[in-house]
């Protein structure tokens, strides 16, 4: 049997528990605050982020690891002769995946394979447990790298925030977008699409009530194939710190009524996603079936 290491970045939003229980290697991503440079979950937490948004009115931005810090992290699984399963957010909204398939070249007699999620958040999650769980049933790297490049098209990420105003002051919408939410108390809904996201749904009202709403639409109230179209094996509900956890309840109540998913999972998100949505942010997020 292959002995197969799966590895992910830290935008995988997976808990310390999932990481443990799979024994996925994760690598950070960084986070610019001023002129430091901290690791995502390591040297910096979104709390730190908030902090930072308060004092400056500036979201920090987040970089990739380098070339460098890659082949550091590749190398132990290499000296132990594991074939190696890296997993990264979409291509579309970093350059990780590229950097691991950079310094995956500097371990020429080594089988690496460095895959794009197409995703974010417990998007990449989704697809990081997928490999854990063929890496069990005895695949190689060649094969499981087959098998996710089929099942990354079918992961449904999506988020509802409460506000614009994380993603304006990242440069993420513009000025008048972001007024006309904020007069019109818009709550935008983004999905990730062709792995990038685009907003699609809006809702107005208090969070707690979008967030139901949101969760109802996600998993087709009143539309019994968009649910069964949905993969029953597990769910991610995934939150930024600090959301209301009336929001929260809203939301794992609507899944749980579905009477629908083997496993539910509760993660917060990381600093990456967490510096582009802020607080009062909740996505669900599952995969389709073939």
């Amino acid at each position: 049997m292959p002995n197969v290491k799966i590895l992910a970045d830290s935008t995988c939003d997976l808990t310390s528990d999932l990481v443990k229980r799979y024994n996925i290697g994760v690598i950070p991503l960084y986070v610019t605050l001023d002129k430091d440079s901290l690791q995502d979950g390591v040297q910096v937490t979104p709390h730190d982020l908030y902090a930072y948004f308060e004092r400056t009115k500036n979201t920090p931005k987040t970089s990739t690891p380098t070339i460098g810090d890659f082949a550091a992290f590749f190398e132990p699984y290499v000296k132990a002769g594991q074939e190696i399963v890296f997993i990264g957010i979409s291509e579309l909204m970093s350059a990780t995946v590229n950097n691991a398939r950079a310094a995956a070249a500097e371990f020429p007699g080594a089988k690496i394979r460095c895959v794009n999620s197409q995703s974010l958040s417990t998007g990449v999650g989704m697809t990081v447990l997928t490999a854990c769980e063929l890496a069990e049933q005895g695949m190689g790297a060649d094969q499981i790298e087959q098998t996710l490049g089929a099942s990354v098209t079918r992961v449904r990420a999506s988020f509802v925030l409460d506000t614009l105003t994380y993603l304006y002051h990242g440069g993420r919408c513009s000025a008048v977008q972001n007024i006309g939410a904020m007069l019109l108390k818009i709550k935008p809904r983004i999905q990730v699409v062709n792995g990038a996201m685009t907003p699609t749904e809006r809702y107005r009202g208090a969070f707690s009530s979008v967030a139901r709403q949101y969760a109802q639409s996600v998993l087709g109230a009143g539309k019994p194939d968009v649910l069964r179209r949905i993969a029953p094996k597990r769910v991610f509900i995934t939150y930024t710190v600090d959301t209301d956890r009336i929001a929260i309840d809203a939301v794992r109540e609507e899944v749980e009524n579905a009477n629908y998913f083997s496993e539910i999972l509760e993660t917060t998100a990381g600093c990456v996603i967490t510096s582009h949505c802020g607080p009062n942010t909740i996505g669900v997020l599952y995969l389709e079936k073939p």
